[in-house]
């Protein structure tokens, strides 16, 4: 519904209906919704091992760090 108020071709009244729609699923349905996040970005040298094969975070912000490690 969100995708057809975008369509230039139907009138003020229907895109705030559909709007009005939207609005009320996702107040009256949705417990969480993702509105914006920035993507986790790690840094790291090439003696840090293990990096490649770290699990995505679910959140933003939290690295998983259990099986990194350094080579000397």
């Amino acid at each position: 519904m969100v995708t057809r108020s975008l369509d230039p071709s139907i009138s003020e009244d229907e895109r705030t209906a559909l709007y009005a729609e939207a609005s009320a699923i996702a107040g009256e349905q949705a417990y969480d919704v993702f509105i914006c996040g920035m993507p986790t970005m790690v840094a790291y040298k090439d003696k840090v091992v293990g990096i490649e094969d770290s699990g995505q975070a679910d959140f933003v912000g939290i690295i998983d760090t259990r099986y990194w490690g350094t080579t000397s």
